[in-house]
């Protein structure tokens, strides 16, 4: 899609360069250290040593620790780094916190537990199912934030899938790709507004260039949705789980 969107829009930027193999090991020497950054917050995940949360001040120490080694991290640069960053973060806490009010308006009001029982109550076909509670997940990924949304949702709805013999690892993946979606859809999409942020634009006007690409992203839902065996061959083939189908 990006490719079929540039050759139409005609754009100039991000044309080929023939390969140079010197280039390529003097470029991977110069940023062989921040390459190096992906390996050490996945590495600490994977092996224990550190939470989330304290893998994100891991990475900015080291982020930190590559700017004093290149040398390009002055003092007036480091604190223009952390004012960004303090006015960064409390744009998306104060997303956060409107979000977690949303949730809990929606959690008061029994939205998801009527929304689940209107879908078991009038819906029979999983196919049908599914792409209702499709629907439904993208609405609410406009108003909530991630987190409270797979607090709140995940266990609401399980139940549901499991009527409609859809697997839970399948529902897992529908979940978090229709919430990333929603990351990007107004009102509360907080990655329009961290966009917007980095770029020192209006939001308004990133979502107009975003627009676009939710065919392909609603393109991409479709068929997860419709073909499980997309998202469960790799499960089924390591734990020699057959799908329920």
């Amino acid at each position: 899609f990006i490719s079929l969107w540039t050759r139409r829009k005609g754009v100039t930027w991000g044309q080929p360069e023939a390969f140079d193999a010197g280039n390529l090991w003097r470029t991977f020497k110069g940023g062989a250290l921040a390459l190096f950054s992906p390996f050490l917050v996945i590495g600490a995940l994977v092996a224990g040593i550190a939470t989330p949360t304290e893998v994100g001040a891991l990475a900015a120490a080291y982020a930190l620790f590559v700017g004093l080694i290149y040398r390009e991290l002055s003092w007036p640069a480091l604190r223009f780094c952390l004012i960004e960053s303090v006015l960064t973060t409390a744009m998306i806490m104060y997303l956060v916190a409107v979000s977690m009010v949303m949730g809990w308006i929606i959690t008061i009001e029994r939205v998801p537990h009527e929304a689940a029982n209107a879908i078991l109550y009038y819906i029979t076909s999983p196919v049908l199912g599914i792409l209702a509670i499709n629907l439904f997940l993208i609405v609410v990924g406009m108003f909530l934030e991630t987190l409270p949304a797979l607090l709140i949702l995940s266990p609401i709805l399980l139940p549901v899938v499991k009527a409609f013999e859809i697997d839970p690892v399948h529902f897992g993946i529908i979940i978090c790709f229709n919430l990333i979606i929603g990351i990007i859809t107004p009102p509360m999409g907080i990655g329009l507004f961290v966009a917007a942020r980095v770029a020192n634009i209006k939001p308004e006007e990133v979502l107009r260039k975003v627009i676009p690409f939710f065919i392909p992203l609603i393109g991409g839902l479709i068929v997860i949705s419709l073909f499980p065996q997309l998202t469960l061959w790799l499960p089924d083939l390591v734990f020699g789980v057959a799908p329920k189908y």
